[in-house]
Formats: C-alpha cells, structure tokens, sequence
C-alpha cells in the first residue's frame, strides 16, 4: 500500500506543484497513526481500485483535454463510453474519430 500512495502523492504533485518535494508528503503518509494505516491495508480492492482512478482523473482533469476543449462530467462519460476514467475516455475516443475518418477518406468524402 506504501508504494500506491508514494505513486499517486509523486504523480499528483509533478502535474499540480511541479517544484516541491514529493517525498513531504510521502513522509507524512508514512507518519500516519498504525491504525489509519492498518484500515488502508484492508480496503477491499474495488475500493482501491475507486480511489486510484479518482486520483488519476484528478491530475488528468487539472492538465485537461490535449486539444483544449473542456472534459464532459464524469456521468456524461459513463453514459457515451461506459467509463469514467478519463484517459480511457480520451484515447478510446482518439480511436474513434479515427476510425471515422479512415471509413471517411475510403470512400473519398474527405480528402488528406
């Protein structure tokens, strides 16, 4: 469990606060009470699971979409894409546009 939290406190800092020192953080995750720690380690894995996508969606909603335009809500995505993580999101979706625009160039409506 050390290692997730050292990886997500890393990660989420090199996007928000680029400059400060990661291992602040990780040393005061590591300074928690036993018992804190001891309720950490007994998460269920679909929990773990939860928390980690939402810490990934957090740094990935912070650097936003790469063309710019605004990331749809979570309930949105779920509905178009059947997920909420977002770089799923963004990837599966790159994937489609492209495929549309494959089907599209093949029978020579548009032309590149």
């Amino acid at each position: 469990m050390k290692t997730l939290l050292k990886r997500i406190a890393k990660g989420i800092l090199r996007i928000v606060a680029p400059g400060t020192e990661p291992y602040l953080i990780v040393q005061r995750l590591e300074e928690m009470p036993s018992k804190s720690k001891k309720r950490l380690e007994e998460m269920p894995s679909k929990l773990k699971k939860r928390v980690r996508t939402v810490a990934l969606n957090a740094v990935s909603r912070l650097k936003g979409a790469p063309d710019g335009l605004p990331l749809p809500p979570a309930e949105l995505m779920f509905l178009v894409q059947g997920t909420t993580n977002i770089r799923e999101f963004l990837t599966d979706g790159r994937g489609t546009a492209q495929g549309i625009l494959d089907v599209l160039q093949s029978i020579g409506t548009i032309h590149r």
